[in-house]
Parts: structure tokens; C-alpha cells; sequence
């Protein structure tokens, strides 16, 4: 079973990337199979299907190049306000932000 939840009763207290062990054994036991815990759907997708693109990633993307092409100091803010909303960024995407950030005089 895939579990996708983040829910604080169901991780570990000892690190929050575990499912909770007592609530794993539980399920061990009682069904006898595998329990696959993922916090985030994104994290699901990008293990078990990673050449789909999750539309929030894609978003992600626009948002920083936009980032990039903004000609005014408000329309920057504007751009960055939506991408500080996002919690996590992988590698390319913190690569082609910095360079939005610093090819973009109303941003630098």
C-alpha cells in the first residue's frame, strides 16, 4: 500500500521521513504487506513516475522564468511572492532561479 500523508499522527517523532512505527507494525501484522509512506504526493510521483510532471512543478517552473523576464521592480515582487510559496525546489529549479535573480536588474 502507498500512503501519502502529512499528517503529523502518522510520522515518526524521531524523524518525520519515517512512517510512525507503531502504526507500521500495526499494519504488518494485521495485513501482512508492505506499507510505502511518502509525505508529499510530488515525492510519490517523482519516485514512481518520474517522467510525469506534476502541474504544481510545472508552475514552479513558469514562475521562476517569469522571474527572469520581469521589466519592473513591482512586477519582480509580484513573481516572487508566488514562488516563496512553494516549500521545496530541486536542483535545476535553484539553478535557473539564481540565474533569473541575477540576469534581472529588478530583482538583483
Amino acid at each position: 500500500m502507498y500512503f501519502i500523508s502529512d499528517d503529523k499522527d502518522f510520522f515518526s517523532e524521531i524523524n518525520p521521513d519515517f512512517f510512525n512505527s507503531y502504526l507500521l507494525s500495526e499494519w504488518k501484522e494485521n495485513k501482512h504487506s508492505n506499507l510505502f509512506y511518502y509525505r508529499r504526493i510530488s515525492e510519490f510521483f517523482k519516485d514512481k513516475f518520474p517522467k510525469i510532471k506534476i502541474a504544481s512543478e510545472y508552475e514552479k517552473e513558469i514562475n521562476i522564468k517569469e522571474l527572469g523576464n520581469r521589466g519592473s521592480f513591482a512586477g519582480a515582487r509580484q513573481t516572487l511572492r508566488r514562488i516563496y510559496k512553494y516549500e521545496e525546489f530541486s536542483s535545476q529549479q535553484v539553478n535557473d532561479f539564481l540565474e533569473s535573480v541575477m540576469g534581472n536588474n529588478q530583482v538583483f
